[in-house]
């Protein structure tokens, strides 16, 4: 009776221990080498994409910042070369302005208490300023677009000009820094919009004499970020240089607010019957506090972070980039 040989001390036994299984192993290797490395390639590849296209939305966002800017700056230096105190002109000249640019929600002027000698005159005697000046007689002229119809014009004074950054933060910027530069106030609620301001002081002499600025709806500045999201396929974030949303491609509705000029002041978000609407609300406050505080502690330059999005526990890619008008930052998010 012939004894049996066991399967590892056979031939066909060896020939897999020591030659099939030792191959397969190492096939295996190879390929999860090569995947982990395809994966490492592929997470560099998107992480230079994200970065190239979180500079380039920002340019975009910047573009809009600076056209603000510029028009505001364009008004300021009108009323010094030659248009201050020229009440019922600067009116029309401001008026001009709104008309003359759909994306602007608002233009104005606002004088220093009695700038021009002007304000003990009897606004009587001059109809047309009757929505420009306060009880006292101070210039201080808003043309606003109607929240309910954009094509209507409306005039009224400005309001909380000594509490708010469009007017007295403005203020404090030129005489801290010594010179003048524009002023990009945080969101908040005004005539049932959501706009921020964008100042620029005006110099009679070297002195401060008041401002000249423009507004922009919140809901405008998210269109054009809905455009952004359409053409390159991510989500959108702006957050303004006090870390409070601005504007995100995730918001599903525009919130409404009371009519009070809150002059750049808090303004509570509204909700929906989905997620909070994220317009005003502090980075802290949000879903995004951690993926996003780390990016606004490192505001001036670029940020990058593959992490699980708060909203719909799938692994995002997110890439950062500053906006130097305004001090702005975005933040752009791919699945």
């Amino acid at each position: 009776m012939t004894a049996s040989v066991p399967f590892h001390r056979s031939l066909s036994g060896r020939m897999l221990i020591f030659g099939v299984f030792p191959t397969a192993a190492i096939l295996l290797g190879i390929i999860i080498w090569l995947a982990l490395a395809m994966v490492s390639e592929l997470r560099v590849e998107n992480e230079h994409d994200m970065r190239i296209l979180a500079d380039r939305v920002a340019a975009e966002i910047e573009r809009g910042n600076t056209r603000a800017v510029l028009v505001a700056q364009v008004m300021a230096q009108a009323q010094s070369n030659g248009l201050f105190g020229k009440r019922e002109a600067s009116v029309a000249y401001a008026r001009q302005i709104l008309q003359s640019f759909p994306e602007l929600t608002g233009s104005y002027f606002g004088y220093e208490p009695d700038a021009d000698s002007q304000d003990s005159d009897d606004p009587a005697r001059t109809p047309e300023l009757a929505g420009a000046v306060d009880s006292r007689g101070r210039f201080i002229p808003y043309w606003f677009r109607d929240h309910e119809d954009n094509e209507l014009l409306r005039l009224e004074p400005l309001v909380d000009m000594e509490s708010s950054l469009y007017y007295q933060g403005c203020k404090d910027l030129f005489l801290s820094e010594g010179e003048p530069l524009p002023m990009v106030t945080e969101p908040y609620v005004y005539e049932g919009k959501m706009i921020v301001e964008q100042t620029f002081p005006i110099l009679i002499d070297g002195r401060f004499m008041g401002i000249a600025g423009v507004d922009r709806a919140l809901s405008d500045i998210e269109t054009f970020l809905q455009e952004i999201k359409a053409r390159d396929g991510v989500e959108v974030f702006l957050i303004s240089r006090a870390g409070k949303f601005v504007a995100a491609t995730i918001e599903s509705k525009t919130p409404s607010g009371d009519a009070r000029r809150e002059g750049g002041g808090e303004a509570e978000p509204t909700s929906t019957n989905h997620e909070p609407l994220l317009r005003t609300r502090k980075i802290e406050e949000s879903p995004y506090a951690e993926i996003f505080g780390s990016f606004y502690q490192q505001r001036d330059e670029q940020g990058f972070q593959l992490s699980t999005d708060p909203l719909d526990d799938q692994r995002h890619y997110y890439a950062s980039a500053p906006i130097p008008t305004g001090e702005w930052l975005v933040v752009i998010s791919r699945s």
